[in-house]
């Protein structure tokens, strides 16, 4: 009976040393890498992204450049010589002086390489008068102004029409709503059939028309309108 009940005793203490082992947690481990609670904690990585360049070459094909030539001398620039100006010669159509007392003169002209040009020099009729100041002290003389000033009653007008249907092609004058500018300069730029019409009043126009004159043509010397006079204000 006693040796019975050692070895059940035996075996109680077997049982219970088996149990009390299952029951213990094993160590929890770092995540440094170490067994202990003391160790340092390694970064992570971070993952890189590498970015690749896509080239379109659908229109360009590849090819092997040329070899570089040092040795050959670039090319010297030419110094182009300056061009000569042609000088261009006018054919007079008309050259005259007219007086003008509230009339008018016209021409026709067929025009067929233009410009026609229409130079114009007026001369108005200038009145003067005498303006007399009376001295309001017995220490000084009398003082007399002369003033010359443009007749009001001068005046001139220059009309390019259509010969055809009398459309206007062009204006210009001297006076009344015009300029007092005493030279005047009218271009006809295109070709046609035109009448040329002047009027006026006291006033005399040196009136000089050209064109263009053709190649090779020899152009008599016509005196040209220098200068004309200018209007007193």
């Amino acid at each position: 009976m006693g040796g019975i009940r050692l070895s059940c005793l035996v075996g109680f203490i077997l049982i219970a040393c088996i149990l009390s082992s299952a029951c213990i947690a094993p160590p929890r481990e770092n995540p440094g890498g170490s067994a202990t609670g003391t160790g340092t904690r390694a970064p992570t990585p971070t993952p890189t992204t590498t970015t690749t360049t896509v080239i379109d070459t659908n229109f360009l094909t590849p090819v092997t450049p040329f070899p570089s030539e040092s040795g050959t001398p670039l090319p010297t620039p030419r110094n182009l010589p300056n061009p000569t100006p042609v000088p261009v010669s006018y054919l007079t159509v008309y050259n005259n002086e007219l007086a003008f007392k509230y009339n008018t003169v016209a021409y026709s002209y067929d025009l067929a390489d233009p410009p026609l040009i229409i130079n114009i020099c007026i001369k108005p009729l200038i009145t003067t008068r005498y303006i007399w100041y009376q001295s309001r002290s017995g220490s000084k003389e009398d003082v007399t102004l002369k003033q010359s000033a443009v007749s009001p009653t001068a005046w001139f007008e220059v009309v390019v029409r259509d010969r055809n249907t009398g459309a206007e092609v062009v204006r210009d004058g001297f006076g009344k709503t015009y300029s007092i500018d005493t030279k005047k300069t009218i271009q006809v730029r295109s070709s046609g059939q035109y009448v040329v019409e002047f009027t006026g009043s006291d006033v005399n126009a040196s009136i000089l028309m050209q064109i263009s004159a053709p190649p090779g043509m020899i152009i008599p010397e016509t005196a040209p309108i220098t200068s004309c006079p200018t209007a007193p204000v």
